[in-house]
């Protein structure tokens, strides 16, 4: 049971709240089901109440954020310290550990504290709104020093997970050193140089786009040709990227739910996988993430031309985003609400079209020093790979099972793929075009709630259906867009689930696989279960729980008597 008041409030053109009265008695209801970004309640206006000050919640985030540096340190940095791995080539976790049962029970205990510390903070984080503004500044400043100690915590974390980080390293030298293209020399083409030993890729060429080789190849020039100097200059990068992503999800939820602003910015930069894969492998998704929020970003805060520019930017280092075009154009379509008051809004075709047309021009500057051709455009060396995902065990299925041909298999698991999430992506993008004319502000609170939403599906279905060649930090994407959508619980335990089959997929392919020495067909399918079956179990009972309730939520929220509105709670615990 919930208790509602008559006092309301809308977001005024700025992302502040403005405080208007509405005849709404108080009533309590029944709510089965978080609603879409209900209208926020404020204090009256006039003078600006002092507010409280849970000054000891913010000590009990000091311990937790604490304890949390320490076990990184203690788990992840120290057994594989830097310094004395980096010199030697081509290592993993596996390799230095000697899979030893030991180091998976203290691999796994570290998991456990840093992921109990952090679902802990999240669960005590005070709410951004009916605090003192002394208070709310403590508290942004103590979750950025949190994520800011973890994460130069794992600075001097040998990169475990993968050598990417070396090959990102090397690709950059082609650049910056040799002024050769990333997207058509090879790293093995090179004869000569110290550093090519520690490429693990070395027949391939660059698969990802100029945005992140730009970066790099600056990075490089900086670094010199030092590996050590290369290893701490691309791992800052990545976390002054993480850092961006930071602040940008304080800002977006500052816009959208600001209650919600401190928590649900900790929900990101406390994430264990997210500073485990950023700061301690050296991860460029951190870049993809900072430039997806950053169109969030622009959209909550109407600044709505720079909204594709921004996601665009994100599909010229990874190409995912572009997934997400669709529907932030649909959304653009729909956004009619007035930003200033006075003044007509933009037309939608205006803001689609200069959006559009600042795209292009970047992405023509950004290809201009590598462009080859259109096949330049594509994505390269990843669509023969099969590794740890749902369509490999489709795929060994076929092969093995039902003995089709590997490139007859390759292609139809593929191609089916790539169809489906293709298709869920126009499908959300029709959802939120089917969406009414946002007009007013509680317009464009259901058109914002509607998008973040087809954001996240979108990036969930790819990573359950598309993404032939999983791996752990793909999940990055989707933490940061579960962000916005902090205040629903289903969308955060539905990432953390996915978080717990990322590292879980660690301890299948560093230490199961080591001891059992099962067959490949074996393992691959030990690995999707451990990635995959929480999220989609979860998922898929979310999903009966609301068509089987959908009639009695709509029930509860909607007050037939008197024809009033009910109002739903502004700050609650999942």
């Amino acid at each position: 049971m919930v208790t509602t008041s008559g006092q309301e409030s809308i977001s005024t053109q700025d992302g502040t709240a403005t405080e208007i009265y509405t005849q709404v008695p108080t009533r309590s209801v029944r709510r089965d089901r978080p609603s879409e970004l209900p209208v926020r309640t404020v204090r009256p206006s006039g003078p600006p109440a002092q507010g409280r000050a849970p000054w000891l919640t913010l000590a009990a985030l000091v311990v937790l954020g604490a304890v949390s540096g320490i076990a990184y340190y203690l788990g992840f940095v120290r057994p594989y310290l830097l310094s004395d791995y980096y010199a030697k080539p081509l290592l993993d976790l596996a390799k230095i550990s000697k899979a030893t049962p030991q180091s998976a029970n203290e691999w796994a205990f570290t998991w456990v504290v840093v992921f109990a510390c952090y679902w802990a903070a999240f669960r005590i984080c005070p709410p951004a709104e009916g605090v003192t503004r002394a208070f709310k500044r403590a508290a942004f400043v103590l979750i950025c020093a949190g994520g800011a100690f973890s994460a130069l915590n794992l600075l001097f974390m040998y990169p475990v997970g993968a050598a990417d980080l070396f090959d990102q390293i090397f690709r950059a030298r082609l650049t910056s050193h040799y002024a050769l293209n990333p997207f058509t020399t090879v790293p093995g083409s090179i004869v000569g140089d110290p550093l090519q030993a520690y490429v693990a890729w070395r027949g391939e060429s660059s698969p990802y786009g100029p945005v992140w080789e730009l970066l790099a190849a600056g990075t490089s020039l900086l670094a010199g040709g030092n590996l050590w100097g290369n290893l701490i200059a691309f791992k800052l990068l990545v976390i002054a990227a993480y850092a961006v992503g930071v602040l940008l999800s304080y800002g977006i939820l500052r816009a959208v739910r600001p209650e919600w602003a401190l928590r649900g910015m900790l929900l990101f930069a406390w994430n264990p996988l997210v500073l485990f894969e950023i700061a301690g492998n050296g991860h460029n998704d951190a870049v993809v993430i900072m430039f997806v929020l950053a169109g969030v970003f622009f959209f909550v805060r109407a600044r709505q031309t720079l909204v594709i520019p921004a996601i665009l930017l994100g599909a010229l280092a990874k190409f995912v985003p572009v997934l997400l075009i669709p529907t932030a154009v649909a959304a653009l379509w729909r956004d009619r609400a007035q930003r200033v008051e006075g003044r007509a809004p933009r037309k939608p075709i205006a803001n689609i079209g200069l959006g559009a047309g600042i795209s292009v021009a970047l992405a023509a500057i950004l290809y201009a020093p590598f462009w080859t051709g259109l096949e330049g455009l594509l994505p390269r060396n990843r669509g023969t790979l099969f590794t740890a995902s749902i369509p490999k065990v489709i795929l060994d299925t076929l092969t093995g099972t039902y003995k089709v041909q590997q490139g007859t298999a390759e292609g139809l698991v593929r191609n089916g793929a790539y169809a489906i999430v293709g298709l869920v992506a126009i499908a959300l993008a029709v959802w939120v075009f089917l969406t009414p004319n946002a007009t007013t502000q509680e317009g464009r609170a259901k058109l914002i709630d509607r998008t973040l939403k087809a954001f996240y599906e979108i990036i969930f279905v790819y990573l359950i259906v598309a993404s032939l060649w999983f791996q752990p930090w793909y999940i990055l994407w989707l933490i940061a867009l579960t962000v916005p959508l902090a205040a629903q619980n289903t969308y955060v335990v539905r990432t953390l689930l996915f978080c717990l089959g990322g590292v879980l997929n660690y301890f299948v392919w560093d230490y199961l696989w080591l001891w059992n020495r099962t067959d490949p067909r074996t393992i691959q399918t030990m690995s999707a279960l451990a990635i995959y079956i929480l999220p989609v179990l979860y998922t898929l009972w979310v999903w009966l729980q609301k068509l089987t309730n959908r009639s009695k939520s709509n029930q509860a929220i909607i007050t037939e008597r008197g024809n009033y509105k009910v109002q739903p709670a502004t700050y609650e615990l999942p």
